[in-house]
């Protein structure tokens, strides 16, 4: 057993030694497809890490009447954290907000007038509710609704967040969806055109085949030696491709930084190097074992 495979795996590297041309053409087709594979998984980690940090700038505020006790508030505070969709409460008094206000307009003359004459702090104390999930803040707001604190509260700042968290999901889905019909095109495509590279391969070794078949070799003999040399050429694509991508990621990661603050795409890709090299050889090998199989099939009628 143990010389039967070692003859199978000997048969196969020959075989891609041998067809040197249709070796390097199938190697270049499995990088090209495992570089868009790779692109497309980065992605779709960016994306989410874009949607993700979009989705923790969004909150609930509700506002307080300002003759409402900063000890209720708190009260109220610690109330709503004992909520299960609740992640965090950030309590802003008054004052805060006003600062804040004014540090956020400190460059319109016309605001500082403004509350200059007005003589007091306009301002009311608030809220910021965030969830642990952005589809918990429609389960939230009706409770803040009816909850039994709402005549001390002035306004629920909900209607335009809401819009925009339905806007995250949506995009997170279709993300998902699109990323997910990219990469099954892909493998169609990429097993369509490597299983015609190694019909070609098989084609040129015809006779080759005819003479072991007339001397008793099994279908698994002939057969397994492409799968082999499929093998093979799925390793070598995938190591070429990460050596391509290793200095593209360290160029363009204070790029993509700048354009996506919180994401890091050395960090993603070094972090997870390890699940990043098994995707790529699973893809590659999938694309590969499944291209020579077709192909003898197809043409060698075993």
């Amino acid at each position: 057993m143990f010389n039967l495979i070692k003859r199978i795996i000997k048969t196969g590297w020959l075989s891609f030694r041998r067809n040197g041309w249709l070796s390097v053409a199938t190697i270049v087709i499995l990088v090209l497809s495992i570089s868009i594979f790779l692109g497309i998984l980065i992605f779709n980690r960016m994306s989410k890490a874009v949607i993700q940090t979009l989705k923790e700038k969004v909150d609930v505020s509700i506002y307080f009447s300002k003759d409402t006790p900063e000890e209720d508030i708190l009260k109220i505070r610690e109330e709503l954290l004992t909520r299960p969709e609740v992640s965090k409460i950030d309590y802003i008094s008054s004052q805060r907000a006003l600062e804040l206000f004014t540090e956020k307009r400190k460059t319109d003359p016309l605001i500082s007038e403004v509350l200059q004459e007005l003589g007091e702090n306009p301002l009311s104390p608030s809220l910021n509710i965030k969830t642990k999930n952005t589809q918990d803040y429609a389960a939230l707001v009706d409770y803040l609704q009816n909850a039994p604190f709402k005549d001390k509260l002035t306004s629920i700042d909900l209607l335009e967040n809401q819009k925009v968290i339905e806007r995250l999901n949506h995009l997170g889905r279709g993300l998902n969806l699109a990323s997910l019909l990219i990469e099954i095109i892909l493998s169609l495509v990429a097993v369509i055109i490597a299983f015609n590279t190694i019909r070609m391969a098989i084609y040129s070794l015809r006779e080759e085949i005819a003479i072991m078949r007339l001397v008793g070799a099994t279908n698994s003999f002939i057969r397994w030696p492409f799968v082999i040399n499929g093998l093979i050429c799925a390793l070598i694509a995938v190591f070429i491709t990460l050596l391509i991508f290793i200095p593209l990621v360290i160029v363009f990661s204070p790029k993509v930084s700048a354009l996506v603050p919180g994401f890091s795409l050395a960090g993603y890709f070094f972090g997870s190097f390890f699940l990043i090299f098994l995707y790529a050889l699973l893809f590659s090998i999938f694309i590969s074992v499944v291209s020579s199989y077709l192909a003898i099939l197809k043409y060698l009628k075993i």
